[in-house]
């Protein structure tokens, strides 16, 4: 039975991923405006709350962009055969984007937290 037991709870456990930044995992952009402040919040503070961006662009004018991102995803239905997984495997989740643009005063300008569905698929018939 316990066997039995590990084998069923590795299936599940092998089926879910999480990729990306932790810290953003729980936040809402209700949380979200409780931290960042226009014109107020530091990069130093923003890097505090959140760690390292996972991307840091500049736009044409100079001002520079953060991007922290967290991606949690479950394997669907076809992952739980192991002789066909091979051949086909998908799996769908959420993503979630943390974008920050900063002022020249390296001050928050604007940002937005946005989640969007996602999916992957793999093996041979994957096409």
């Amino acid at each position: 039975m316990k066997l039995f037991l590990t084998i069923l709870l590795s299936v599940f456990l092998i089926g879910c991923s999480s990729v990306g930044n932790e810290q953003i995992k729980a936040e809402s952009q209700e949380t979200i405006e409780d931290k960042l402040i226009t014109g107020v919040t530091s990069k130093q503070q923003v890097k505090e709350l959140f760690g390292d961006p996972m991307d840091a662009t500049f736009h044409p004018d100079g001002s520079e962009m953060w991007k922290y991102v967290f991606t949690k995803t479950s394997c669907n239905f076809s992952c739980y055969f192991i002789y066909t997984s091979w051949a086909y495997r998908s799996s769908s989740g959420t993503a979630k984007t943390l974008t920050i643009l900063f002022n020249d005063d390296e001050t928050v300008r604007k940002y937005t937290l946005s989640e969007s569905p996602v999916q992957s698929k793999s093996g041979i018939f994957a096409g």
